[in-house]
């Protein structure tokens, strides 16, 4: 195949240069193994649906995949495009469909005056749909995030270790002087990049701070056409999101007041009580951290601007993350996404009626005043039943919670009878595993397994631990607290210690509390996967109540 003639250029090109200090090892083989996971899941998702549908199989040497073109005020128009074939090499991949290509391949560029390692992503379309490049830029992003966290940090003069342009679209169509080739890329020089000094080259970190407030960005070139961020920057404006997903302004009640603050999340993030279509939602709110100096100029300083637009890309980079895995989710256990918003940044989602887990419980635990099982055996067996199908659930689909905690636990009913009483929710720090596992310290000290360290590599047995922690919860009605103070918790835990509970005799809850101590075992692999914990509490047996004599 003639890769060369594939990948040439046209008007209807949009590209993405990572210009990299250097290219750790293994880079690749990780990406490239991502990649094929991520192709072969939207080939099984593509062949379930084509199952339900009375529409003709497509040709088995091609594949529909389900991009998404930008229009104008934010609004998406989904539509499909037929791939033709996959191809990788060491250190590339490229994807052909009907209408354009989709291009990932390492290039060397001349950074600081030294050789270096690069990325050049390509994506052409016909339609001018470019909305594939979130798709690659999610896993490149969300791979150096976890994988190799150096490439994240600063040189000693403050400049950043890996660096993103784009060039203007607008100066290519025009016929100016073709960029230069990433070989060809010297140190950038008043925002253009060497080689192509006539064709704008837009910096990440200008794009992520405009993008805050505008949907548009100027270039020098022709200021008089402005460049639309949606084409420049898709995955900032979620242009791989179907239109139904973006909220109507006009059908929105939503107040910033102290009274309809719901709770706070991490980062930051505020959770509001609101209105949409005439129903109660709960409205996400992700804002952006201000430096003294508001606005970015000339002559701000390097690192002000650093700082302003690491927050902005942090902010932007947790709002797709969780709205991403919302969208992927369809389960009766796992809080649904409404819709989501650009300007202002935020998710709309399903409203709990009786707020989390974790206030039920306290409210429970000073009213009746009992040690054990404050909510109830059946209504204590339903919801860690619930919580173990919606584990079992995420981690079919390759999801680790990372953060499973009776706050992240919404209560929708506490009436037995009723089909669903709790949904999980918050996947802020979710991750996904890709068979290789994940890396990263995250999670709540008390809930977080012991395995979770800098440097070590875990997997979903690190949710069944906090499964543990929240059944101890369910029982005790009280956190999973060791010491006085909370750094304290984590050393405890991975020593052996923990929470005191009391003996079978007293909880009165024999199976669920042998399940707890199985789940909260310090070794990952003595430890039960969700769907196992799924069929044993489907036994007849498992609620029923045992006494030791």
């Amino acid at each position: 195949m003639d890769l060369h003639n594939v990948q040439q250029r046209t008007n209807n090109t949009l590209q993405r240069l990572f210009k990299m200090s250097f290219v750790p090892a293994g880079f690749w083989e990780r990406f490239i193994a991502r990649m094929l996971i991520s192709l072969t899941e939207m080939d099984l998702q593509f062949f379930d649906l084509s199952k339900k549908t009375t529409c003709s199989q497509p040709h088995r040497h091609s594949l529909i995949y389900s991009f998404t073109g930008s229009e104008k005020k934010n609004r998406c128009s989904t539509f499909r495009v037929r791939r033709s074939q996959t191809i990788y090499w060491k250190e590339g991949l490229l994807v052909t469909f009907v209408g354009g290509h989709l291009s990932v391949e390492s290039s060397d560029v001349n950074w600081k005056k030294m050789k270096s390692g690069g990325i050049k992503i390509s994506c052409q379309s016909d339609s001018r749909d470019f909305s594939a490049v979130a798709f690659i830029t999610d896993h490149v992003n969300s791979l150096i995030e976890q994988w190799f966290p150096a490439l994240t940090g600063t040189e000693s003069d403050g400049s950043l270790l890996i660096e993103q342009y784009v060039p203007c679209p607008h100066c290519m169509s025009r016929g100016q002087q073709e960029p230069a080739a990433p070989s060809g890329v010297t140190e950038k020089q008043n925002g253009q990049i060497g080689g192509g000094a006539s064709v704008k080259y837009f910096n990440m970190e200008d794009c992520v701070l405009a993008a805050v407030e505008k949907d548009h960005i100027v270039c020098p070139q022709h200021p008089d056409q402005p460049v639309p961020l949606q084409e420049l920057v898709p995955e900032l404006f979620m242009t791989d999101f179907p239109s139904r997903l973006f909220l109507d302004k006009a059908q929105l009640e939503f107040c910033e007041e102290e009274q309809d603050i719901l709770g706070r999340g991490g980062s930051g993030t505020i959770i509001y009580r609101a209105r949409y279509k005439q129903q109660p939602v709960a409205i996400k709110h992700f804002h952006f951290k201000k430096c003294r100096q508001l606005s970015v100029t000339s002559n701000t300083d390097t690192m002000v601007k650093h700082l302003q637009s690491a927050n902005a890309s942090r902010s932007f980079s947790e709002f797709r993350q969780e709205a991403s895995m919302l969208h992927s989710l369809r389960h009766p256990c796992v809080v649904s996404l409404v819709g989501i918003s650009i300007h202002p940044l935020c998710l709309a989602l399903q409203l709990a009626p009786l707020g989390s887990l974790n206030i039920v419980l306290e409210e429970k635990q000073k009213d009746s005043g009992c040690s054990y099982v404050p909510l109830g055996h059946m209504l204590t067996f339903k919801i860690s039943y619930q919580v173990a199908v919606g584990l079992a659930y995420l981690h079919r689909k390759n999801i680790i919670f990372c953060d499973l905690k009776s706050d992240n636990i919404l209560v929708w009913s506490l009436e037995v009878q009723d089909p669903v009483n709790i949904k999980l929710s918050d996947y802020g720090i979710s991750r996904h595993s890709f068979h290789e596992g994940a890396l990263g310290v995250e999670g709540t000290p008390g809930y977080q397994a012991p395995e979770v360290r800098p440097g070590i590599v875990y997997d979903e047995k690190v949710d069944m631990f906090s499964y543990g922690m929240v059944m101890y919860e369910l029982l005790t009605g009280r956190r999973p607290v060791l010491g006085n103070h909370q750094l304290q918790t984590p050393k405890k835990l991975s020593k052996g210690i923990r929470p005191v509970l009391g003996s079978p005799e007293q909880v009165q809850f024999y199976s669920l509390h042998t399940l707890m101590t199985e789940c909260w075992d310090t070794k990952p692999e003595k430890r039960p996967v969700a769907m196992t914990c799924v069929k044993q509490m489907q036994e007849h047996s498992f609620p029923c109540l045992r006494y030791f004599l």
